[in-house]
Formats: C-alpha cells, sequence, structure tokens
C-alpha cells in the first residue's frame, strides 16, 4: 500500500495547503488507496474558463516547467473591450487527485504587466527566459512582440526586457523603469514575432519577410548563448549580422506561425494544405541535426477554425504534457479563448 498524502500538486508561484481549499475532487483522508502514482493530465481539450472573458485571450506561454515557481502569461484585448492587447499574468496551479484520477487547472486573479510592457499599441507572444536555466528565481529575459512606436511602419517587432524579476514585470510603483529595447539583430522591416530557443543554441521565430509566415531561425555562440545577458546584448545590436535562416523541414508554402519549443519538440500552427479548416497545431521532432516533418496533432486538438500559439508545458511527477493553446471555435465564452489538453510524450 502506499502512503498518503494523495494529491500531486504542481503549484505555479504560491505555495498553500489546497487539500479541501481549491480542488473540487477531495474527500478528505478517503479510505482508498493510491491508485495514480504520477499524474494524468486529460487528452479532452478543456476550455480554461476561469480565465477566459468575452474578448479575445491568446499567446500563453509559461516556463517550460510547471513547477512551484512558474506564472504564466497571456496576450488579451479584454482590458480595450476588442481593442489592442496587452500583456496579463496570473499564478497558476495543477492539481491531480491520486485516489480519483482527477486533474484540475485553476488560476489566480489576473495582474495587468506594467506600462512600460504595455504600451497604447499591441502586444503579443510573451516569452520569459531564465537567466539560469535551472532556476526560475534567477533574472528573466522578457520576451514579445509589439507595433509600437511605429513611426517607420515596421508592423511587429521583438521587444525584450532583462534583467527582471517576476515582481518587476507587474509593479509599476518600481522607481527603475523597465530597459525595453527592439531585438534588433532578428528584426525586419516586416512583422517579426513568437521567439522561442531550441536546441543547438539555436534562436527561433517567424516572420512575413518573404510574403508568407514563416519560420526562422538563427544560431547563438555557445559562449554567448550559456549567459543571458551577453543574449540581450547581442540581439540589442543592429549591427550583430546573424545569419538568419528559413528551415525547408518546418515551413511550407502557406502560413507557418508561432513556434514554441519544449525539450527536442516544437509546436507551431499553420494553414497549410492537409489540415482540418483555418490554423492547426503542428508538432516537429528535432534529432540528428535537423526537424522532422511536421505532423497534424489531428482532430482531437484541432478544429475547422483557428488553433493558434501551442505553448506546451512539463508538468512534474506527470507522465504526459500539459498543451496549452488559443482557438475561436464555437462553444468558447468568445473571440479566441485559452484551451488545454495532455499530449503523450511518447509520441513526441
Amino acid at each position: 500500500m502506499l502512503s498518503r498524502p494523495f494529491l500531486i500538486k504542481t503549484i505555479l508561484l504560491w505555495q498553500i495547503p489546497l487539500l479541501m481549499v481549491c480542488s473540487p475532487f477531495n474527500d478528505p483522508y478517503p479510505p482508498n488507496d493510491i491508485n495514480f502514482k504520477l499524474g494524468i493530465v486529460p487528452d479532452t481539450v478543456t476550455n480554461w474558463e476561469q480565465i477566459n472573458t468575452v474578448w479575445d485571450d491568446m499567446n500563453m506561454p509559461g516556463p517550460p516547467t510547471l513547477h512551484y515557481d512558474g506564472n504564466l502569461f497571456l496576450s488579451t484585448n479584454r482590458f480595450t473591450q476588442g481593442g489592442t492587447f496587452d500583456l496579463v499574468h496570473f499564478e497558476c496551479q495543477a492539481i491531480f487527485n491520486q485516489v480519483h484520477g482527477q486533474f484540475g487547472l485553476y488560476a489566480g486573479p489576473q495582474t495587468k504587466c506594467r506600462n512600460d510592457i504595455n504600451s497604447p499599441g499591441n502586444e503579443f507572444g510573451p516569452y520569459i527566459v531564465s537567466s539560469d536555466y535551472r532556476n526560475w528565481n534567477a533574472p528573466l529575459i522578457l520576451f514579445f512582440a509589439s507595433d509600437r512606436n511605429n513611426q517607420d511602419s515596421t508592423g511587429l517587432n521583438i521587444y525584450m526586457t532583462h534583467p527582471v524579476s517576476w515582481d518587476d514585470l507587474l509593479n509599476d510603483s518600481s522607481a527603475t523603469p523597465l530597459p525595453v529595447v527592439k531585438a534588433a539583430a532578428l528584426n525586419s522591416k516586416y512583422d517579426d514575432a513568437y521567439i522561442a530557443f531550441g536546441p543547438n543554441n539555436t534562436i527561433y521565430f517567424c516572420s512575413n519577410r518573404e510574403g508568407n509566415f514563416h519560420i526562422y531561425s538563427c544560431a547563438i555562440p555557445w559562449d554567448i548563448y550559456q549567459n543571458q545577458d551577453s543574449v540581450f546584448n547581442l540581439l540589442a545590436d543592429s549591427s550583430a549580422n546573424l545569419a538568419i535562416t528559413k528551415d525547408i523541414d518546418l515551413n511550407s508554402n502557406q502560413d507557418d506561425k508561432c513556434p514554441y519549443i519544449l525539450g527536442n519538440t516544437m509546436f507551431f500552427v499553420s494553414n497549410r494544405s492537409g489540415g482540418f479548416g483555418g490554423f492547426d497545431i503542428y508538432r516537429s521532432a528535432f534529432a540528428n541535426g535537423k526537424w522532422s516533418t511536421p505532423v497534424n496533432l489531428g482532430e482531437r486538438v484541432n478544429s475547422i477554425y483557428d488553433e493558434y500559439r501551442p505553448a506546451c508545458l512539463r508538468l512534474d511527477n506527470y507522465v504526459n504534457w500539459l498543451l496549452v493553446f488559443s482557438s475561436n471555435r464555437p462553444g468558447g465564452k468568445g473571440g479566441y479563448d485559452i484551451y488545454y489538453t495532455g499530449v503523450d510524450t511518447l509520441q513526441l
């Protein structure tokens, strides 16, 4: 017989007793034995109603492992009632009942990011990198895309701010303004957005610099890549002359957007032929120095409508991964909503 406690808790940011307060599944001290040694994210696609609104809620990312000090951000036009998009933060937690096998994903109150991150324009695609990949309490780099200050009509640009803490991103009363700068080494005069760090010290993003949106990459020297101060300085340098390439193994002759990488697996969206309609979510695995042929996640995840900005997250002590994405399918609260489902790591 396995001993209790019988809850696997993946708590993002706060640590509080959750046995009775936050999980509707719990019977205190049940007589049953533990039936599930590890947690399971259900493969049902679920609307995350707690954080969605009647407006557009999308672009949900977070640290690649959700454990005791993680956070989640999204891009939403809820504050402008359908106008421009801002970044907002939630404290979140996942709970799995090891007796009954039930999973719950919960969010705390929303906090709008501070005003030197949000602007009168649009902010999309937040992405966070820790200055120490093993420690999410270390200083952070926040990347996002914005059309602010576009006197030169350049569309979306990738911006970044560093070094920051979680509190820095949310606290407008800070006496020190955040250094929000363009990732000039990546940006073009077209739309550039949705940065992601991947295998072989390579950075990925999407751009329509050649007409359709495609996924581009650039390799960063290892001595720079392992130091986030150096990465920040390199990407801010418009004269860096990085070799930016379009990967023929990932891209199609249609639009390919929103790369997100967990380990050696990339998730992205595309409206290429052979899908279920609109933008679908695809995945590809990196092995032997190249990306595999992208595979559609199928009608279990995709719909005849648009799926957007997938983010796949690893939950501690779970057998599968948590896939979070946006969709404008019917049945939500309105516009784009955030959805989640489990994906089997053995198939990735």
